[in-house]
């Protein structure tokens, strides 16, 4: 489930020593076989959220997550993530096969509903060292593809994942085209973890509201200096060119770094702006120019095993009238607050 603070909906992180809510360059699940049998865990998140900027805060069940994988004595393996909301609406967020290639074993091909292998955020709540995901997460890369994803060592500490889908967060194609990109991910050791990504395809009114060609590219980066220490960047690039029309463009880059304290305290600080040159993302407010950015603060506590809670502060800012006061009035920033309980089995 997609989360983004505009929207007033809310997730958590854990310790950095599970390097959560960041994609290492060269991680991927082993494609060897694991111990048979069938592995069930999840999650509850809750949380309690207010907007100072328009004067409102609300208790919420966010999400509740059963994650069922299966394990066979071949090397096959069945996934399903199914999720709930607080009104009760059933998703399937995952849900795929996935079995090593006969004559490579070293490489798996999954085919299914599976998260995008891109960027350096992950999805779920207890993945996340924040609240809220970046705007490069929310606008500018897809979520979840339902295709068909080949995996596995390219090189030394170099792997690779290449996928042809439908298209960005749709089960069922709505034209006779697919979307193919992929990820090239690097371990370089004591300077970290590099990750290149990309999409390209033909989609029907992502980004336009119409057909449209639309291309990201996505390169991020990690390094941990220290054991409790782990610096990120992200950097996007985009552009769609509705068919029979000129190409529209954005840009964006993330900046972040999260320090544990002490086995329990950690804190995570990011930084973030996308720039929507020409309408494509948010939309014409004012003018089809727009840059946005956003600056997130959050304290974690690791309460006791699987149980983290968070308090988080965010400042979204925008070159536009972007926002509403709790008058209904246009403003350009806006901040709110975050406090959030999530709970893993």
């Amino acid at each position: 489930m997609r989360r983004s603070w505009i929207n007033l909906a809310l997730p958590i992180g854990l310790p950095i020593g599970l390097l959560a809510g960041l994609q290492t360059a060269a991680a991927g699940e082993p494609c060897c076989p694991a111990p048979e049998g069938l592995r069930i865990a999840g999650f509850v998140d809750a949380s309690y959220l207010g907007n100072l900027q328009q004067r409102g805060d609300s208790f919420r069940l966010d999400q509740v997550e059963l994650d069922l994988e299966h394990h066979a004595a071949d090397g096959l393996v069945l996934r399903a993530d199914l999720q709930t909301d607080g009104d009760g609406e059933l998703a399937v967020e995952q849900g795929f096969v996935k079995l090593p290639l006969p004559l490579v074993p070293a490489y798996a091909l999954s085919v299914g509903k599976f998260n995008a292998p891109m960027g350096v955020e992950l999805l779920d709540a207890p993945d996340m060292f924040q609240f809220s995901h970046s705007l490069l997460f929310d606008f500018g890369l897809p979520t979840n593809l339902t295709g068909a994803l080949l995996e596995g060592p390219l090189a030394g500490p170099v792997d690779l994942k290449l996928f042809v889908v439908n298209g960005w967060d749709v089960n069922n194609d709505t034209n006779a085209s697919r979307s193919f990109g992929g990820r090239v991910g690097a371990d370089l050791g004591l300077w970290g973890a590099l990750g290149a990504s990309f999409i390209s395809g033909r989609e029907d009114g992502v980004k336009t509201g119409g057909p449209e060609d639309l291309q990201v590219f996505d390169l991020d980066y990690l390094i941990r200096p220290r054991d409790n220490l782990c610096l990120f960047a992200e950097l996007n690039l985009g552009s769609v060119k509705p068919v029979g029309g000129s190409s529209l463009a954005w840009s964006g880059a993330l900046l972040g770094g999260h320090y544990d304290f002490t086995p329990v305290w950690g804190a995570t600080l990011r930084y973030d702006w996308l720039t929507d040159d020409d309408g494509v993302l948010f939309g014409p407010v004012g003018t089809e120019n727009q840059t946005r950015s956003s600056l997130t603060a959050a304290l974690t506590a690791a309460a006791a095993p699987g149980r983290t809670v968070l308090l988080e502060v965010r400042l979204d800012g925008s070159d536009q009238d972007a926002f509403q006061d709790a008058d209904d009035a246009p403003a350009s920033s806006t901040l709110g607050l975050a406090l959030e309980f999530t709970q893993t089995f």
